[in-house]
C-alpha cells in the first residue's frame, strides 16, 4: 500500500503551540487506538517552521480491533498462508494491506525453498519477515520466469511463422487462380478464331518472344504457359482484350485480392524483424 501523504500549512506564530497542545496529543491518540500510524514532518525555512506534512501508514504493531472476526482481509489466501507460517495476525494483516498477492506468495515460496534446503539459520517466520520487508529475491523463480518469457517469445515467433506460411500459400494460390482465369479467357478467344487466324496469331506471338526458351515453353503449354504469362496477357491486350483487375476479379470470385495478401505478409515480416 502506498503511503498516504497530506500537507497542511500553519502560520509560524501558531505552529509551536498547536503542535504541543493540539497536533501531538491527537497523533498519540490515533497511533494508540487506531490501525494507522501517523508521523509528522516539518518544512523549514532557515530556523522557522513554514509547514508540516503528515505521513499515514498501517500500524503493524497494534492488535487491531475486530481482528478475530472474519472480514475481507482475513479471508484472503495470502493472509491465511502467512498465519500458517507462524506470522502474527497483526503483521499478516499489515503485509496483506501493504503488498500485493503475487509479491507475498513469491516470498512464501522463497522461504519454503530455503527452509527445505536447510539454508535458513534462524526461524522460517523470521526469514519470511526479512524476505518481505527487505525484498529478498528467489533466483530460482527469476530463472523460471526468464525461461517462461523466452518460451513465450519462441511460441509467439512460431505462431507468426505459421501465419506467414499460410499467407504465402494463400497469396500464391490467389495469383495462380487469377492467372488461370486470364489464361482461360485468352484460350476462349483463341478457340473462337478460324484455323488461318489461329496460325497467324500464334506465329505473330512467337516471333515477339525472342528467346528460344520462351518459344519452346509456349509450344509445349500454349496460351496457358506460366513462363510467358505476362507476355501472353500483354499481347492479347494489344488486340483489344480487357481483363479485370486482380481486385475486381477477387471480388467477383469471392477470393482475397493478391495485393492484400502481399500487404499482410509485409506487415507480418516487419513485426517479426
Amino acid at each position: 500500500m502506498e503511503r498516504v501523504k497530506t500537507e497542511s500549512f500553519q502560520s509560524q506564530a501558531n505552529l509551536p503551540g498547536d503542535n504541543r497542545n493540539v497536533i501531538q496529543p491527537a497523533m498519540k491518540e490515533v497511533n494508540k487506538l487506531s490501525n494507522i500510524h501517523i508521523e509528522m514532518e516539518t518544512r523549514m525555512k532557515g530556523r522557522s517552521v513554514t509547514g508540516i506534512r503528515f505521513i499515514v501508514k498501517p500500524n503493524a504493531q497494534l492488535s487491531l480491533v475486530g481482528m478475530d472476526t472474519e472480514d475481507e482481509i482475513s479471508n484472503r489466501h495470502t493472509y491465511k498462508a502467512l498465519l500458517a507460517e507462524g506470522i502474527s495476525k497483526t503483521l499478516a494483516r499489515a503485509w496483506v494491506i501493504e503488498y500485493d498477492e503475487e509479491y507475498i506468495f513469491e516470498k512464501l515460496d522463497l522461504a519454503s525453498s530455503q527452509s527445505a534446503t536447510g539454508k535458513i539459520k534462524s526461524s522460517k517466520a523470521g526469514f519470511l519477515k526479512s524476505a518481505i520487508e527487505q525484498d529478498y529475491h528467489n533466483e530460482g523463480v527469476a530463472k523460471k520466469k526468464s525461461i517462461e518469457a523466452a518460451h513465450a517469445v519462441k511460441v509467439e515467433r512460431e505462431k507468426q511463422e505459421r501465419q506467414l506460411e499460410a499467407l504465402s500459400k494463400s497469396h500464391k494460390e490467389a495469383q495462380a487462380a487469377y492467372r488461370r482465369f486470364c489464361a482461360g479467357t485468352i484460350q476462349g478467344a483463341f478457340d473462337a478464331l478460324s484455323s488461318r487466324e489461329k496460325e497467324s496469331v500464334t506465329s505473330e506471338f512467337q516471333s515477339g518472344l525472342g528467346s528460344r526458351i520462351y518459344v519452346d515453353a509456349f509450344k509445349k503449354n500454349g496460351w496457358k504457359d506460366i513462363l510467358s504469362a505476362p507476355d501472353i496477357r500483354a499481347f492479347w491486350e494489344t488486340r483489344g482484350m480487357v481483363f479485370p483487375s486482380p481486385a475486381e476479379w477477387a471480388q467477383e470470385s469471392e477470393m482475397v485480392e493478391p495485393d492484400i495478401l502481399r500487404a499482410q505478409m509485409d506487415a507480418l515480416k516487419l513485426q517479426m524483424s
